[in-house]
């Protein structure tokens, strides 16, 4: 496969589908309900899309039980491996994040450049 040894972007809703007789590493990007709903009505607004009518905190609750099952669900599958990274922790303390990252995948990676490439000017969802 072109991707093997590559990194990705999946969104969580497609890792079920991942082809299950390869090894993968996840590193699982989390970010405030809120934001993430957020930063979704925007994308659909510059779409065109029409607005839905389910409310925010119903909204969240679906979020949040696909989260908890996506979850559970990494936990069971023996050819992944998964780190969770705070988004918000991330903009926060890039260096730790990085470091968590290079030895989760057991790489020799350039914290420093890791670091400049979190820009806290692309934070516009903030809740």
């Amino acid at each position: 496969s072109e991707a093997e040894g590559k990194a990705v972007k999946v969104i969580s809703y497609q890792l079920p589908h991942l082809p299950p007789e390869h090894q993968y590493m996840i590193i699982f990007m989390e970010r405030k309900i809120e934001e993430v709903l957020a930063s979704q009505r925007k994308m659909m607004k510059r779409r065109g899309e029409p607005e839905d009518d389910i409310p925010d905190s119903v909204m969240a609750g679906i979020f949040q039980k696909h989260l908890d099952d996506t979850a559970a669900w990494l936990n069971e599958q023996p050819n992944i491996k998964t780190l969770y990274i705070s988004y918000n922790e991330t903009l926060d303390d890039p260096e730790t994040s990085a470091e968590q990252i290079a030895a989760f995948l057991e790489r020799d990676l350039d914290i420093e450049k890791m670091m400049q490439i979190v820009d806290p000017k692309l934070y516009r969802q903030r809740k």
